[in-house]
């Protein structure tokens, strides 16, 4: 994923000092405990390999948002991550498919935010609509996603991180299931947000303090 340049410059925080680093920010972001207990738990020697071992797709997306980072490319990656929730989806409901879509051409400058949030309505009018738990879920995963592009940086990282939660939770039906979904948008995730990235943006936001 780095190049050896890359690499050195993410795994040279090696000692204490990333530790301290990233901990403190979790605190400043105000983490939920779970996300602080597994960082704590974790056996990690540098943050690249921390970052790419973390297996909850809504926790990475929840920080990326909380550390300001483009807007639009976090709206990508939660489009992406919805999409994995769309096989829950009768085929004959298009509603989710479409807030997916309208977010994506806001991305591209092709939809406005009247346009994304009616779309989002309409995705959420889908889930309230689910004959089954999985169906309501992966709608709401589509709202969520084209909502994200519509709200305000004070409430985004909480959108983006629900995106993931519910596209992990509609396959809920199974454990294996879940994990699986979970690990193909953490991937997702890790594509475009690595370690070298996260990283640089996190001493850039701690050097503020």
């Amino acid at each position: 994923m780095f190049t050896e340049e890359k690499t050195q410059v993410v795994t040279q925080n090696s000692s204490s000092d990333w530790r301290k680093m990233y901990r403190d920010t979790l605190g400043r972001l105000h983490a939920c405990s779970d996300a602080c207990n597994h960082f704590r738990e974790s056996k990690a020697e540098s943050f690249a390999e921390f970052w790419e071992s973390v297996d909850r797709p809504d926790w990475m997306l929840w920080l990326v948002a909380k550390l300001d980072m483009d807007h639009k490319q976090i709206v990508r990656v939660a489009c992406q991550c919805a999409r994995t929730a769309l096989p829950y989806v009768k085929a004959s409901e298009d509603r989710p498919l479409k807030a997916i879509e309208t977010a994506e051409r806001w991305c591209n400058g092709e939809a406005t935010i009247k346009e994304v949030r009616a779309a989002a309505e309409a995705a959420y009018a889908a889930e309230a609509e689910a004959a089954s738990v999985a169906a309501s879920v992966a709608a709401s995963v589509a709202a969520s996603a084209a909502a994200y592009a519509a709200e305000a940086a004070s409430v985004a990282a909480s959108v983006a991180a629900s995106v993931a939660a519910s596209a992990a939770a509609a396959a809920a039906v199974a454990v294996a299931a879940r994990t699986k979904v979970r690990k193909i948008m953490c991937e997702i995730v890790l594509k475009t947000f690595t370690a070298e990235v996260v990283w640089e943006r996190i001493e850039k936001n701690f050097a503020k303090e």
